[in-house]
C-alpha cells in the first residue's frame, strides 16, 4: 500500500459507516526508507505476515513465540542490536507499548541483529525489556521483512496482515493504537475496501480526465504593479531560530536578495502567471536524488493554495555569487540548459507533477550560497529532504530553508496577508478571510 493508496484507504474508512461504523480513519504516519526501497516496503502493506518466519528465530529470552499465538492478536516487531545504541530508544518505546496495550492483547517481539547476540540479555535487562526477543542468526527473518538497519518497526493487525512496514519511531505509538482498537473482521475487510475505493477513484479519474482544469484555468484578474517604495514599507516576516545569525538569513531579513534572471521561456508545461501571487521555488539536484521527495509535497501545496501560490521547480547548482556559478561560456551554458531540460523531462515521465518546472538555474543578487549552508538547510530525514525559497511578488527572497518545516507554512501564509500585490488581487477577486 503506497502513500496514495493509503490516502484512498483513509478516505474509505472515514466514510464507510454502513460497513464498519466504528472504524477510525487511517492515521497519518511517518515511514522510513525512500525511493525504490520505500516502494518495496509499501508493497508489503496488507499481505499476510508469514508466521513461519518465526521458525528462523532461536535462543529466545523466554518461551518461544509460536505462530498460533499470533492468531487474532495485534503484533509489534522490532529489530534491534545490543551494540547499536541508536536502536535502544526504540526498544524502550516498544517496551512502553507492550505495557500500555497488554490488556489489548498486543504481542511485542524483538528480533536481534545476527551479530553480537551474546550481549543481548544484559542490554535488554538494562533497557527494562520484558517482551520476548530472539536471535536471527542467519538473517533470514530480517531479509524477508527487508529490514536493512536497526531499529526497524513493523505492525501486524488482528487479521494477520502486515499493516505498516518500517514505521518511523515517532509514529509507532499512533500506528499501534490504531490496530489494537480494530476487530479482526474490520482489518480483514480492508483489502477489499481498498480495491473498491481504487476502482471508484479510477472511474472518476477517467470520467473527469478530459475536463480536468489546467494550471491556468483559475480566472485571472489584472493586478496593478507597485513601486519599490511600497514593498519597502511592508512589514515582512522575519526568519528566526538557530540559523538567524547566518549570513543568508541576515541578508533575507535586512536586504532581501532579488532573483535577477526570472525566466520567460523554457517552462514546462507552460509559462506561469505569477501576477499577484507568491512564488514558491524549490530546487532539485541531479546529484541528490533524495531531493525528489519534495515533488509530492509541492503538489499538495499547489493544491492547497491554487489562487495565491505559484509552485516552480528549478535546478540548483551551488556556487559563490548566487544560486549558480556560470562559466560565462555561451556554449557551456547552452549545453547545461540542454542537459537540465532533459532532466526535467525525465521528471515528468517518472513523477506526477501538477506545477511548473524550469531548467534555468536562478541567480539571486549578492547571495553567497555555499555548500555548508546548503547542507544545514537540507539536513533532515531522507524522506523529508528539501530546499526551497519563498519569493514575494517583487521576486525578492523572503524565506529560505526546508519546505517541510512549519516555519515555511507560517511564513507563506503571512506573505499572503502582507504582500501588496496579493492583497490587491484578493480584493479584486472579492476574497474573504476564513
Amino acid at each position: 500500500m503506497n502513500r496514495s493508496a493509503a490516502l484512498v484507504l483513509a478516505a474509505v474508512l472515514g466514510v464507510a459507516a454502513p460497513i464498519c461504523a466504528t472504524v477510525a480513519a487511517e492515521p497519518t504516519l511517518k515511514f522510513r526508507g525512500a525511493g525504490a526501497t520505500r516502494t518495496a516496503l509499501d508493497a508489503m502493506h496488507l499481505p499476510p505476515f508469514d508466521r513461519g518466519l518465526l521458525g528462523h528465530l532461536t535462543d529466545w529470552s523466554g518461551e518461544p513465540v509460536k505462530p498460533e499465538q499470533l492468531e487474532g492478536k495485534p503484533v509489534l516487531i522490532i529489530t534491534w542490536a545490543a551494540w547499536h545504541r541508536v536502536s535502544h530508544p526504540a526498544v524502550r518505546r516498544a517496551e512502553a507499548l507492550a505495557q500500555k496495550h497488554k490488556g489489548d492483547g498486543l504481542i511485542v517481539i524483538g528480533v536481534h541483529n545476527p551479530a553480537g547476540f551474546e550481549k543481548a540479555g544484559e542490554t535488554a535487562k538494562t533497557l527494562g525489556v520484558t517482551f520476548p526477543f530472539a536471535a536471527d542468526k542467519d538473517g533470514k527473518f530480517r531479509s524477508a521483512l527487508r529490514a536493512d538497519q536497526d531499529p526497524n518497526l513493523y505492525v501486524i493487525d488482528r487479521a494477520g496482515q502486515i499493516r505498516y512496514a518500517q514505521v518511523d519511531t515517532a509514529s509507532i505509538d499512533e500506528a499501534v493504537a490504531h490496530v489494537v482498537q480494530e476487530s479482526a473482521e474490520t482489518a480483514r475487510a480492508i483489502p477489499d475496501q481498498l480495491k473498491s475505493a481504487a476502482a471508484d477513484a479510477e472511474r472518476k479519474r477517467r470520467a473527469t480526465r478530459d475536463a480536468r482544469p489546467v494550471l491556468e484555468s483559475i480566472p485571472q484578474v489584472a493586478v496593478p504593479e507597485f513601486e519599490e517604495d511600497v514593498y519597502k514599507r511592508v512589514k515582512w516576516p522575519v526568519m528566526v531560530g538557530k540559523i538567524e545569525k547566518d549570513k543568508i538569513t541576515e541578508r533575507i531579513n535586512n536586504d532581501a536578495p532579488r532573483v535577477t534572471n526570472w525566466p520567460e521561456e523554457h517552462w514546462i508545461p507552460s509559462v506561469p502567471n505569477r501576477s499577484g501571487k507568491i512564488v514558491l521555488v524549490y530546487f532539485v539536484d541531479p546529484q541528490l536524488p533524495d531531493l525528489l521527495s519534495q515533488i509530492a509535497h509541492m503538489n499538495r501545496l499547489r493544491d492547497r493554495y491554487p489562487r495565491d501560490l505559484v509552485v516552480a521547480g528549478f535546478i540548483v547548482k551551488r556556487g559563490v555569487g548566487g544560486l549558480d556559478q556560470n562559466s560565462g561560456n555561451t556554449d557551456d551554458a547552452n549545453k547545461l540548459l540542454e542537459r537540465n531540460t532533459e532532466y526535467m523531462k525525465q521528471l515528468l515521465t517518472t513523477r506526477s507533477v501538477n506545477h511548473y518546472l524550469n531548467p534555468v538555474q536562478l541567480l539571486a543578487e549578492n547571495l553567497e550560497f555555499n555548500n555548508e549552508t546548503f547542507q544545514v538547510r537540507t539536513s533532515t530525514s531522507r524522506t523529508e529532504m528539501g530546499l526551497a525559497t519563498l519569493l514575494s511578488t517583487d521576486l525578492r527572497m523572503r524565506w529560505l530553508g526546508n519546505p517541510y518545516s512549519n516555519e515555511m507554512i507560517a511564513t507563506l501564509e503571512r506573505l499572503f496577508e502582507v504582500d501588496p500585490a496579493v492583497v490587491a488581487r484578493r480584493k479584486l477577486e472579492g476574497y474573504k478571510a476564513p
